[in-house]
């Protein structure tokens, strides 16, 4: 009787194998970025559908050619009751895909991320991989819906991009390429000459591809701060007009720029330790109904900086935060300091000189062990050697300052020659 139903069940195996059947069960290991149902789904098999082995050979084709797997096996036979197939697929995933970002594209990224799920399952939309030829496909497949829903002319060219080195991702973009920048010039400016702001815009932008937003970045981090600096906080370039430049592949692009009125100082206060807000005040020397100026604000960090180096605050910090007023047209400033913990002066090292002029040296250095480090004595010092005439035929001089953080001591090495 147990012999009967081992040759029953062989032969119920060798009949299903030679006949087509209907899927009963597909299953997926090995699988970790993607889900089994999306596996599934991008093979192409539906459960209940006949099928026979040439199928389960070309869902295998057609996962291998999504790009997201190293390597895929396959294995079938009879479902537990017998009257079906059971495929499993034995996977090997690609290491990693990459995000997805659009472009110049008429449609908005979750229209267009849904356009690509539909295309490619197992990717989700949000994710795609380096392999070209499936961005070929899924490129082609943005293309056909945005010609037939948004009147879109031309091609969808999909490339793997980078922004910051190491982070990669793949851009869907108009295949024609955007036209550089090449030739500015400034419209409704009075303030600072045209010349001048094309040569401070043009240094940055010519040669780099006309996007409203990137220029619109670019003038901010290149004309508005010599705006700024004239008290004109309230500058605007609000229109970007391009015209192609005869026989180059090329724009010639005018800002249009809005100068409005000049900001005054508001209040100006002081905030955190290591320089008493009395000295902040006159250090920064600005005041209150002044034009604003914030090369001056920004040369105050410096000098507030230093102030605190020769008291020993060797990692003092110093910013400032700035409250804008456009109906009154004032800026008020808030300066902060942060002095960080104070180094003492640890030790002298003398290199370049005799068994005579070390002494001589070291009998004249000011500094004393354990004591706050000034930043500025150890060049002070040398500039009065040099002034003196300590020593005949001395070319060059210089100090070198090393902190130990652990100690928080300052050594300093003079170096003659």
């Amino acid at each position: 009787m147990k012999f009967s139903a081992v040759a029953a069940a062989a032969t119920l195996c060798v009949s299903l194998f030679a006949q087509v059947a209907p899927l009963a069960e597909v299953q997926v290991t090995g699988n970790r970025n993607y889900t089994t149902a999306a596996v599934i789904e991008a093979s192409g098999l539906r459960i209940g559908k006949p099928v026979k082995e040439a199928d389960f050979e070309a869902a295998r084709d057609r996962l291998m050619a999504t790009g997201g797997f190293e390597t895929m096996n396959y294995r079938f036979g009879p479902s537990k009751d017998g009257k079906g197939y059971l495929v499993t697929f034995e996977v090997t995933e690609v290491e990693r895909s990459l995000p997805v970002k659009f472009e110049d594209l008429p449609a908005k990224p979750l229209e267009m991320e849904a356009v690509l799920r539909k295309a490619e399952p197992l990717f989700g939309g949000r994710k795609a991989p380096g392999n070209k030829a499936v961005l070929d496909k899924l490129a082609k497949a943005l293309t056909d819906y945005l010609v037939a829903k948004h009147e879109f002319e031309g091609t969808v060219a999909a490339r793997v991009s980078s922004d910051t080195p190491g982070e990669l991702y793949v851009l869907f973009r108009p295949s024609v390429g955007r036209l550089r920048i090449g030739k500015v010039s400034f419209e409704g400016n009075q303030v600072l000459d045209s010349g001048f702001l094309g040569n401070a815009f043009g240094i940055v932008a010519i040669g780099t591809e006309f996007k409203e937003e990137s220029v619109q970045k670019l003038l901010d981090t290149a004309v508005r701060p010599h705006y700024e600096a004239r008290g004109f906080l309230g500058v605007k370039f609000p229109k970007l007009t391009t015209w192609p430049i005869k026989d180059v592949e090329g724009v010639s692009l005018i800002v249009k720029v809005e100068e409005g009125r000049p900001y005054t100082y508001g209040t100006i206060e002081a905030t955190g330790r290591g320089v008493a807000a009395k000295e902040v005040y006159s250090i920064a020397n600005i005041k209150h109904g002044e034009t604003a100026n914030f090369d001056a604000v920004k040369g105050t960090l410096d000098k507030l900086v230093a102030r605190m180096h020769r008291e020993g605050y060797m990692r003092a910090k110093a910013t400032y935060d700035r409250r804008v007023n456009d109906q009154a047209r004032t800026v008020d400033v808030v300066f902060k300091t942060d002095p960080g913990p104070q180094y003492t002066f640890g030790k002298l090292d003398i290199k370049g000189l005799d068994l005579i002029g070390e002494p001589a040296i070291r009998k004249i250095w000011g500094l004393k062990a354990g004591k706050p480090f000034n930043s500025e004595y150890p060049d002070y010092f040398l500039n009065n050697v040099r002034e003196q005439g300590l020593f005949d035929g001395l070319k060059q001089t210089r100090a070198e300052t090393k902190l130990d953080d652990k100690s928080l001591t300052a050594d300093v090495t003079l170096h003659f020659k």
